[in-house]
């Protein structure tokens, strides 16, 4: 090869590569803007490169200050005054930036850096890359001083390209945003502290907002509204510190919104889930705490219009103090059609206090692991039933306690053996799972407020065990047991409860009967069901009594609760129950084989009250009686059947 050749191209491929450098001298002025200030005689352009070197006069912005990379040397000083500069390269600041109001704003496709010997205070600072993809990384501390809260003219103004933290600190006094278009991500990797106050995001703001490693603190409101923004922790720690709204969601979908995969995110305040479809998913290995001594109401739905979310907690922990309360509901009328998960479980603290609740629609409520309750947990179901689903152990520890309310449902799940104990209230306890153990608290009390309803399978029956191998457990009964092939041991109830049909007496048990022959079974509509208002006569709900056994057995009384709206002790002019005569008339009608049982009364003594019918009546082995409750209501008097026994 020509050697000569060789050179000269070697020369022009080292000239195409090097930006033109120069450095203020301050010779005629401070102004930024006057070219004989230049080592150059010319005002630097967007190719140059400049270095700001010790002056006598120390150089301002002025508006439309352009530059490629920039270095403040040590010892000198670049104040931003009132201009803005447009840097298309790095930040190198070994001196002194005095912001002033200024705004630096970064452009260009090239990835820039922000670093230098010292930590930088800008007043706005904006990403104007040509693309999300262009980065600009943190290699020095910096802080963005502006106190603006707007969100179209934020303090971090990330409106084209990608910042990353790489482990530096950054804090921003005001609004983190994108003034005008989307294609953003705030990146917080390796570690580094930042502080953030509002933080925006939406179609027309932040789009992506990232945290893998470090510790961010929000001490404003975090936005995230529509879809195409999203916030992602996968690492470190997420303190949101504002006590009041904290997290606002709009109008997402189950691709955007607030997830979290990991991290330890903590929560002073509220979320507030505001239209349909949100999401709020915090799965994997995170942690959510809600912590502070205020009290606080996460809203999971703030409409009328009824819809599904997606709020997934996996281990949610309420760490409130000074018996704060901590509650979960719905907002408006709108009905939530999906359930809200805790897949690791609730814990509760000693002096906190954990209230679940909301408008769900049926069949629907909350799905928790497992509760670990050394505060108060509150199931406060609304006028519409709630199904709390728990496959784990609810464990209430010294002092604490949990409480339903009327409509809520407690419904224990999976064939993993799990343990109830401490003081525990229930209004209905459900488990239909065949060889499932549910182990009570040796000592502790559950009290039952509507329905215990353990159903097992003949040859497969539930374990009903305690804790403490010969130690009872104490069951309250206020209200009522159904307890079918279940295996009993070491329980004490309050007042006598029959284990039939299957009942298995496993030992030192008190108060439990097992060798009850009759069944109480609901065949059609409820067995407390009764109609008013109506000129129709038929049968609302029928029920049967089941003997079991191969031997007879005497019925003795019968009672029936009212419930429901309106008042029973005005609603009516006739109550009774009949029993169906299967040989005779239309079995499951009213006619006139069907017999009646007890004394027909002209209303119950109050609203919501009982009625006792007695009568002795012999149910043979092995027989099944049906029985037909007869209502008849203060508007309408229906005829009666043609003859009566």
């Amino acid at each position: 090869m020509n050697r000569g050749f060789l050179i000269a191209l070697l020369a022009m491929v080292s000239a195409c590569g090097l930006a033109a450098q120069t450095t203020w001298t301050g010779a005629t002025s401070t102004s930024w803007g006057t070219a004989s200030n230049w080592s150059t005689n010319a005002i630097p352009t967007a190719s140059d490169n400049v270095v700001i070197a010790t002056a006598s006069n120390v150089p301002t912005l002025i508006s439309g200050a352009l530059c490629n990379n920039i270095t403040i040397n040590s010892g000198a000083t670049l104040n931003g005054g009132t201009g803005t500069l447009t840097v298309s390269g790095s930040w190198t600041n070994n001196g002194t930036f005095t912001p002033g109001t200024s705004t630096v704003s970064f452009a260009s496709a090239v990835a820039a850096t922000i670093g230098g010997a010292n930590p930088t205070s800008f007043w706005i600072l904006r990403l104007a890359k040509s693309a999300k993809a262009n980065t600009v990384t943190l290699a020095a501390n910096v802080s963005v001083n502006s106190t603006s809260t707007s969100n179209t003219a934020p303090a971090l103004d990330i409106n084209i390209g990608t910042l990353v933290t790489a482990g530096n600190n950054l804090t921003v006094v005001g609004t983190t945003s994108c003034s005008t278009g989307n294609a953003s991500e705030l990146q917080v990797t390796v570690g580094g502290t930042v502080n953030l106050a509002a933080v925006y995001q939406n179609n027309a703001g932040l789009a992506n907002f990232t945290i893998s490693a470090g510790t961010v603190n929000i001490s404003g409101l975090h936005t995230i509204w529509n879809s195409g923004a999203r916030c992602d922790i996968s690492g470190g720690n997420v303190n949101y510190t504002n006590t009041g709204q904290t997290v606002y969601l709009a109008s997402n979908n189950t691709t955007f919104g607030w997830r979290a995969t990991g991290g330890n995110i903590s929560m002073a305040g509220f979320i507030n889930s505001f239209t349909s479809g949100n999401c709020f998913a915090a799965t994997g290995t995170a942690i959510v705490r809600f912590v502070g001594s205020n009290s606080v109401t996460h809203t999971l739905l703030n409409t009328s219009t009824s819809a599904t979310g997606n709020f997934q907690f996996n281990d949610c922990r309420i760490e409130k103090t000074g018996g704060a309360t901590v509650t979960f509901n719905t907002g408006g009328t709108g009905v939530l059609g999906s359930n809200v998960t805790m897949n690791l479980g609730l814990t509760v603290n000693a002096g906190a206090v954990a209230t679940l609740t909301g408008n769900f629609g049926s069949g629907l409520g909350y799905q928790i692991a497992s509760i670990t309750n050394n505060g108060t947990t509150n199931l406060n179901a609304p006028a519409t039933a709630v199904v709390y689903t728990v496959p784990g152990s609810i464990i209430s520890g010294t002092g604490a306690s949990l409480n339903s309310s009327a409509n809520s449902r407690v419904n224990l799940t999976t064939a993993v053996a799990s343990t109830i104990s401490g003081t525990n209230s229930f209004n209905e306890l459900f488990c239909t799972v065949a060889g499932r153990t549910v182990a009570f608290g040796a000592g502790s009390t559950t009290t039952i407020t509507g329905l215990l309803n353990f159903v097992g399978a003949s040859g497969n029956p539930i374990l009903i065990r305690s804790t403490s191998s010969g130690t009872q457990s104490n069951l309250q009964v206020n209200g009522s047991i159904v307890a079918q092939y279940c295996d009993i041991q070491d329980n004490a109830a309050s007042s006598t409860v029959y284990a039939t049909p299957g009942g298995v007496d496993s030992g030192n048990n008190t108060n439990w009967d097992f060798g009850g022959a009759v069944v109480a079974v609901a065949t059609a509509g409820s067995m407390q069901a009764a109609w008013s208002n109506t000129a129709t006569q038929s049968v609302s709900g029928t029920f049967t009594l089941q003997n079991t056994t191969g031997s007879a057995a005497t019925l003795n009384s019968i009672t029936v609760q009212a419930s429901g709206t309106g008042n029973d002790s005005t609603a009516y002019t006739e109550v009774a129950l009949y029993m169906d005569n299967p040989g005779s008339g239309t079995v499951g009608s009213f006619d006139g084989a069907d017999t009646l049982y007890g004394a027909a009364v002209a209303a119950f003594p109050a609203d919501n009250g009982q009625l006792t019918f007695t009568a002795g009546q012999a149910l043979a082995a092995g027989s099944t009686t049906r029985f037909l409750p007869w209502f008849v209501s203060t508007a309408h008097r229906w005829p009666r059947p043609a003859t009566r026994s």
